[in-house]
């Protein structure tokens, strides 16, 4: 080997040479490297461990050409010393080398050194501060090496040279990365990080304080911290760690609202992990932010210093404090509410420590105790003053008042009762005691407890009065002849009587098993699942239920029950939430099948009879129809007199015929109630003409003058069907019973009334016969010597249609003969005037296209010759009529119902509707169907009009005419 002093020396020049230490390192490396002639030179740094005595990590390694390098070797990193090179760490702690060859060496070192293709090795320690720091090695790959202790001597006296250097190295990183944990530790606490020179001057800023300060990095750094202070208060923040806020100029102490500040915010702030790292708490002071705005903030301050020990800058945390100051006194607000709520409290409050000492009580516990706030306060649950009885009068201990035992078991104990002598009224009052044991963070044992309690002598007191009038109760239920039972609010079953039992044919015991739903076993299979299910209902919802189902009795006999299912709302009581009912209906539920029966017959003869009444009409108005039209022809056309006169007697029979038929099957109707009041709209002189115009030449007939008055374009809500019948009828009657003179009409509107008034000159009505007239079937003159004709059903009918729309009939005889009757009928809304429509699409009757269709043959050749003055096209198939739509509409559409054909005439009239041009047609319903019938199934399926047969051919015409506004003329 070269000579060694040589060696030292060039590893001192090295060393003192290169600034960097690492870079130092590697070529003392390389020197010794040179001198050892080895093939490896490196450095290992040790680090205590518990469990291996050492872990070894690789850091610095020079190689000779053609040597392959083992820095970059990860298993040469947290190398375990022991047990693999226990040996090494022997030697090294009696600070001496380890050599030789490998293959001499113990078994485990073989293993990890042979891998490296190492076949003979020297180690020497290196310390730092008497303390094993790490080792430097030298290997040698080629041959196997005679290692002497001389050489190991040499070479240590470089390596401690050399170990020194490292060791410095050491300490530097472990330096750096205390400082990088530092810094890591300080940027992850939610506060500004900022660092000054020691000229006061920012170095160092992070995010937090941008987000505090307002200032970005960029504009902080090279600041003056004290630039931002309020007043410069902390203008010696900088001066040491124990700071003092400064006074000011004149010597004054800093203003009251930064002590104020100080004193609010110093004591929320416990040691924390600011504190840990060396932070002191300096001060509370305001700063300004870049937008001006002060805020508070509490500063904690940590001095930077070398090894010298001589400051190098300052590392600061900030906290924005606002909110926390908000939160104080949000908190103290809250605390002050709670004391006010606490004081006036009506239930007593009381804080007990763990022995049971009071130490706090608001007002109301003093009250209810009957002591002052002095005898309270210091006063143990245990003390025997208290003379605390149970409900049942026996003593009460203190070791089993609920503060003590909400302590002993650190669980809430709620609801009990406790009776305490009052001294106060020398009386015991009872109180109802909720205890909450309080705990510590770190404590599983409370160490307080908060006790309420609420007076509830008079509950307690009203409860057992309840307690006796529920016995009382019992006792009545008990003696009833249905059946009783009761629920709890768990809908467990209480109580059973004798009357239910004796109705299953049981025992009252035998109701309680199942848990109470034995009485399910003997409802009938096919009601089971509904009475359970409402039972269920009852009780999930608290509503109350009736219903009924079978029961089948022990004894296998069926009986029908009503039951009634109460909820009964008792909060906080024993008393039950649900009793039931249970009434034996089977004789009832016979009676009723009975009646049921009898109403299902009563409603199949109903029905019978309107069928009948409906055949009876509509089979006797189409013949009547075909003989008054024939018989109007032949009084129109002429021929000898008697021939005319022969017409004439058809006509007055048929009419008589026709209304004597049609006021029985009104009034049936009526009484049966089978008529329907359909209000609609209708324009009274529109709807009346027809009427006037016939009863005009009635009265003509018979000498007679007729006087009406009706409002024109006036619009009425009612069922018009049934005032035309009203105003038909009066007049009917006036004509019939007037011989002389005449008959007026007038119709006049008051607000929402209407109001028709019939006078006559006739023979009026007898005093006696006052009330009969209006009797189904009588007359003013009766019997075998009777003077007039009729059935005697015209102001019956009256009275009936009257009463129908909500009106009245008022009648009187006239002072000079004659009589007056007055119909006054409400309406649901006021007349309306109207504008008559004049515009048509035709001119002349010649124009009109008319299809009447009808299935009877001498109808239609009636209606063909009586209006001989219009173009008509008969039809018979409903069918025919519908497949023509689509190439021909006619202007009118007169559609008998009954065709004796699937489709009817409606059907036809829907067919119409529905076509382009469909609304234009003016389409008439000629039947022999009822007038209420017609209301109710032509009115809706678009039909402008009806004639109801047997009609006048006169007053068809009219009807055309006034839809087209043609002039009407005689034909």
């Amino acid at each position: 080997m070269p000579h060694l002093q040589g060696l030292v020396s060039s590893i001192v020049s090295i060393l003192s040479s290169i600034k960097k230490r690492p870079d130092a390192i590697q070529e003392a490396m390389k020197l010794m490297l040179d001198y050892s002639d080895v093939c490896r030179v490196y450095y290992f740094e040790l680090q205590p461990s518990d469990e291996h005595g050492y872990l070894a990590n690789h850091l610095f390694e020079v190689c000779a050409p053609g040597v392959e390098p083992q820095i970059d070797n990860h298993e040469l990193q947290n190398v375990p010393m022991i047990p693999y090179f226990e040996s090494w760490i022997n030697a090294f702690s009696e600070n001496k080398p380890y050599f030789g060859d490998v293959s001499t060496l113990p078994e485990p070192e073989q293993e990890v050194l042979a891998s490296q293709g190492i076949k003979s090795i020297l180690v020497l320690p290196v310390f730092s501060e008497a303390e094993l720091a790490g080792f430097i090695g030298f290997d040698d790959t080629r041959r196997e090496r005679n290692w002497t202790d001389e050489n190991a001597e040499l070479l240590s006296q470089a390596a401690a040279i050399l170990g020194r250097m490292l060791a410095a190295h050491m300490v530097d990183i472990t330096s750096q990365r205390q400082e990088q944990h530092f810094r890591m530790l300080v940027d992850m606490m939610p506060m500004a990080s900022i660092q000054c020179a020691t000229d006061r001057h920012i170095v160092s800023w992070n995010s937090t304080a941008t987000s505090v300060f307002g200032y970005s990095e960029d504009e902080a750094l090279g600041m003056n911290l004290e630039d931002m202070l309020v007043r410069n208060k902390f203008s010696n923040l900088f001066t040491g760690n124990q700071i003092e806020p400064a006074d000011e100029p004149n010597g004054q102490p800093v203003d009251a609202e930064t002590a104020r500040l100080t004193a609010e915010a110093e004591p929320s702030s416990p040691p924390d992990v600011a504190n840990d790292l060396g932070f002191t708490l300096v001060n509370i002071c305001e700063a300004r932010r870049k937008d001006g705005r002060i805020i508070p903030v509490r500063w904690r301050i940590r001095v930077v210093k070398n090894r010298l020990d001589q400051v190098t800058s300052y590392l600061i945390l900030a906290e924005d404090i606002s909110d926390e100051l908000r939160q104080n006194q949000q908190l103290k607000e809250s605390e002050e509410l709670f004391r006010n709520l606490y004081e006036r409290m009506t239930d007593g409050v009381v804080y007990q420590e763990e022995n049971g000492k009071i130490i706090r009580a608001n007002t109301a516990a003093s009250t209810l105790l009957g002591l002052s706030m002095d005898q309270l306060l210091g006063r143990e649950s245990f003390d025997p003053r208290w003379k605390a009885i149970r409900e049942d009068g026996s003593d009460f201990p203190g070791d089993e008042h609920p503060a003590i035992v909400a302590l002993r078991t650190g669980k809430v104990v709620q609801n009990v009762n406790m009776g305490v002598y009052n001294p106060q009224d020398a009386s015991y009052r009872w109180l109802n005691i909720n205890a909450i044991p309080e705990f510590h963070p770190d404590r599983d044992k409370p160490f307080r407890v908060f006790t309420l309690f609420r007076d509830v002598t008079e509950s307690l007191l009203l409860n057992k009065q309840l307690t006796v009038q529920y016995e009382k109760f019992l006792a009545y239920a008990e003696s009833l002849t249905i059946g009783v039972w009761l629920r709890n609010e768990k809908f467990e079953l209480t109580f059973v009587n004798k009357a239910l039992a004796s109705l299953f044919a049981i025992t009252q015991e035998e109701f309680f098993e199942n848990d109470g739903e034995k009485y399910l076993d003997f409802v009938h299979p096919e009601d089971r699942h509904r009475v359970k299910n409402e039972h269920a209902r009852h009780h999930r919802d608290k509503v109350d239920l009736e219903l009924e189902w079978r029961l089948i009795r022990r004894d296998g006999e069926q009986r029908w029950v009503h039951v009634r299912l109460v909820y009964i709302e008792t909060p906080g009581s024993e008393m039950p939430t649900s009793a039931g009912s249970m009434t034996d209906i089977t004789e009832l539920k016979v009676k009723m099948d009975t009646l049921q029966a009898a109403r299902k017959e009563a409603e199949s003869l109903s029905k019978l009879r309107m069928g009948i009444i409906e055949a009876i009409s509509h089979e006797f108005r189409t013949p009547v129809t075909s003989i008054m039209g024939f018989a109007r022809l032949i009084q129109e056309n002429g021929g000898d007199s008697d021939t005319v006169d022969y017409a004439d007697m058809i006509v007055q029979s048929t009419n008589r015929l026709y209304e004597t038929l049609e006021s029985i099957l009104n009034y049936s109707n009526m009484i049966s109630q089978n008529l329907t009041v359909r209000p609609r709209e209708m324009e009274l002189e529109d709807s009346l003409r027809s009427i006037l115009e016939n009863y005009n030449i009635k009265c003509a007939d018979k000498g007679l003058y007729f006087q009406s008055f009706v409002p024109k374009n006036t619009l009425v809500h009612t069922d018009e069907s049934i005032l035309n019948s009203i105003v038909e009828k009066l007049l009917d009657n006036a004509v019939k019973f007037t011989h002389e003179g005449g008959v007026r009409l007038n119709i006049r509107t008051i607000g929402t009334k209407l109001l028709i008034e019939v006078n006559d000159t006739g023979i009026g009505i007898p005093e006696d016969m006052n009330l009969a007239v209006f009797e189904p079937f009588r007359q003013g003159s009766e019997g075998d010597a009777r003077l007039y004709e009729g059935s005697g059903m015209g102001l019956p009918v009256v009275v009936k249609q009257t009463e129908l729309l909500g009106g009245k009939l008022h009648h009187e005889n006239n002072e000079f003969g004659g009589c007056r009757f007055v119909v006054e009928i409400p309406l649901e809304q006021a007349p309306v005037a109207l504008v008559p429509e004049t515009e048509s699409p035709v001119s002349s009757e010649d124009d009109l296209k008319i299809l009447y269709l009808e299935d009877n043959p001498v109808l239609q050749l009636m209606m063909k010759k009586s209006l001989p003055e219009f173009q008509f096209t008969m039809e018979r198939s409903p069918q025919k009529v519908i497949n023509k739509l689509e190439t021909e509409l006619h202007h009118v559409y007169l559609l008998d119902i009954n065709l004796n054909n699937p489709l009817t005439g409606i059907d036809v009239c829907q067919a119409i509707r529905q076509q382009p041009d469909g609304d234009k047609p003016f389409i008439v319903a000629v039947t022999a169907k009822s007038k209420d019938y017609l209301e109710e199934h032509i009115g809706p399926h678009g039909f402008n009009a009806y004639v109801a047969k047997p009609f006048n051919h006169r007053t068809l015409k009219r009807l055309i005419a006034s839809a087209y506004s043609l002039p009407e003329t005689d034909s």
